[in-house]
């Protein structure tokens, strides 16, 4: 999601582990707060983390095809 799609987006984090609210609490905690509700460094961080994990799903699938392809 772009910053702008997460500006509008009712998504709810945690606050303490940033895991998306799918239940009542996560680590045992029970804050949540969207996107837009976050302090801009809190903000920052959770772009910097999606980047860095579309990074590793990239390599990931990058270093699967690779396999699939020496073992044709």
């Amino acid at each position: 999601m772009t910053h702008e799609e997460l500006m509008t987006d009712g998504t709810q984090y945690c606050c303490y582990c940033g895991d998306e609210k799918v239940r009542f609490q996560c680590c045992g905690e029970n804050h949540f707060q969207t996107f837009a509700q976050m302090p801009m460094d809190e903000q920052d961080e959770f772009l910097e983390a999606e980047l860095v994990q579309r990074a590793e799903d990239a390599f990931v699938r990058s270093e699967q095809a690779l396999r699939d392809r020496s073992n044709t």
